[in-house]
């Protein structure tokens, strides 16, 4: 419980029957009192002391760091648009050789397609040629053959006119000489 001085004060008004001598006992003990919660909250107010001074060097390190963080983060951030500079003029810089070489692949795939469709063209050509050739051959084989077979239908032909010549002639042959020879006998 506490209590002022003034508060006793005025107790000690309220009751004039209190004797001084147990004023002064009352005063002591709330003396006393008023001391012992003073060192308490002295104490407290040191203790609260030190935790916010922790606190304070806590958040002022926090804030150091963050300092620091932030001077790294400008750093890197100049940095960076340094390097986007030099790639952009490095990229401009690129940009015609790029086109060149774009231009040239195009060009060599033209010519490579050219190239390819005139051996296309040529094996084309060679094999109708061999084609043709293999045909002609096979042409001029079959003619052959066919006029050796002529030939010899026409020699078998003669033969057969011959042997059918023959063969008429033997019995005309053979009835003349039975003829000749029953005249002559």
């Amino acid at each position: 419980m506490r209590t002022s001085t003034s508060s006793l004060c005025i107790r000690a008004a309220r009751w004039p029957s209190w004797s001084v001598q147990e004023l002064e006992l009352q005063v002591q003990y709330h003396q006393s009192d008023f001391d012992n919660r003073l060192v308490e909250e002295k104490a407290m107010a040191r203790e609260m002391t030190a935790k916010l001074a922790r606190e304070v060097g806590k958040y002022e390190k926090e804030l150091a760091d963050l300092d620091v963080f932030i001077a790294r983060k400008n750093d890197l951030e100049g940095k960076l648009e340094e390097i986007k500079t030099e790639l952009l003029h490095e990229r401009k810089k690129h940009e015609p050789i790029i086109s060149e070489l774009e231009r040239k692949t195009v060009q060599e795939k033209v010519r490579l397609r050219k190239e390819m469709e005139a051996k296309i063209k040529e094996a084309q050509d060679a094999f109708i040629k061999l084609t043709d050739n293999h045909l002609e051959a096979t042409t001029k084989k079959t003619k052959q053959e066919n006029e050796q077979m002529g030939s010899e239908l026409a020699f078998q032909n003669r033969q057969t006119s011959t042997g059918r010549l023959f063969t008429a002639y033997i019995p005309r042959q053979n009835q003349e000489m039975c003829m000749r020879h029953t005249h002559t006998h």
